[in-house]
This record gives structure tokens, C-alpha cells and sequence, in this order.
């Protein structure tokens, strides 16, 4: 019976604690279901249950998840987009888990008209041409060429260039003293 309800957190920000991740004072809603949901009657019994527009707010949900073992609780948080992950998502919390409550975490996102489609392939185009867009700048602002290297480079790239240098000369100061 318990994979007919669903609790649904929203309006605010999700809380790291002890055991993961908590919904502090987030404002819940519960949601019975006659028989067991699948995510389009999930998402159309939130878009209800909390006023949201279907037409101009797309929702972006996440499952609460305890990955502890026995007594220990620890709570992650994983994406919920469609419904072969729902279905495993309520799979895990009741085959793999005592802790036996569907818990989501719901965020509105507007659209515009242009995006109702899909949002995604919008937000792929426009990635790259701000890639596109800052290289020539770099060149033209200084006369040194470094920083547009470092800038363009993958951070993590970068960062574990930088301590393999200084273990090198740890190392070599080490040797002389």
C-alpha cells in the first residue's frame, strides 16, 4: 500500500546532515494514489497538488534514497526524469531498504513558449558557443598568453598538474635538508 503514497518536498533547499541529506522545514504534501503511479501521473498529481502549471513549469524531481546499512541511515539523493527511473527508484526503496516511503524533492522550472519542447537541446547550443565566444576574447584583452590557456583548459586538468609540481619539489627540498 505504501508505494500508493508519496511524500513531496518543495520551496526551498534540500539539507546536508548526519545521515545524508534531510528536508529541514521544507514544506510536504502527501499524495495517495489508487493504485501504484507511474511518473507522468506522478508529475500531473504534483503539478495539482501544488498549483504549478503544466504548460509553463516543467519539474525536475529527485528521490530520497537511504544507502545505509541496518541501523545506520544514510540519505542520498538521486534524479527522477522518466519512468524507468521512477520505477527503479520505488524498486530500491522497498526491495533494498527498511526505511519504506517515497520521498520526493520537486523544483519548478519555467519555460518559455520556445523551450515547452525540450529544454535541453537549448541549453547544449548555448554551452558551447559561450565556449566559442570567450577564446578569441582572451587573446585580444592581454598581451600574455598563460591565463587563456589555464581559462580554456578543463579545471581538474589544471589542478592536478599543479600538485604533482609541488610534490616534485617538496620532494627535492626534502632531499637537500
Amino acid at each position: 500500500a505504501m508505494d500508493k503514497y508519496v511524500r513531496v518536498y518543495s520551496g526551498g533547499e534540500l539539507v546536508k546532515g548526519p545521515n545524508g541529506v534531510e528536508f529541514g522545514n521544507l514544506p510536504e504534501e502527501g499524495i495517495w494514489f489508487e493504485t501504484a503511479p507511474t511518473f507522468s501521473d506522478l508529475i500531473d498529481a504534483v503539478h495539482k497538488k501544488l498549483g504549478w502549471q503544466s504548460e509553463t513549469q516543467s519539474i525536475r524531481a529527485q528521490g530520497r534514497m537511504n544507502v545505509g546499512g541496518g541501523a545506520h541511515r544514510h540519505f542520498i539523493m538521486v534524479p527522477i526524469n522518466d519512468d524507468m527511473s521512477w520505477s527503479s527508484y520505488v524498486k530500491a526503496v522497498f526491495n533494498g531498504t527498511e526505511w519504506n516511503c517515497l520521498e520526493i524533492f520537486v523544483q519548478a522550472e519555467t519555460r518559455s513558449s520556445e523551450e515547452a519542447n525540450s529544454s535541453e537541446p537549448a541549453l547544449m547550443a548555448f554551452e558551447p558557443a559561450g565556449v566559442q565566444n570567450a577564446r578569441p576574447q582572451y587573446p585580444e584583452q592581454g598581451s600574455c598568453p598563460i591565463p587563456s590557456v589555464v581559462t580554456i583548459s578543463p579545471n581538474h586538468h589544471s589542478r592536478l598538474q599543479k600538485p604533482r609540481k609541488s610534490t616534485r619539489t617538496c620532494a627535492n627540498n626534502g632531499g637537500w635538508v
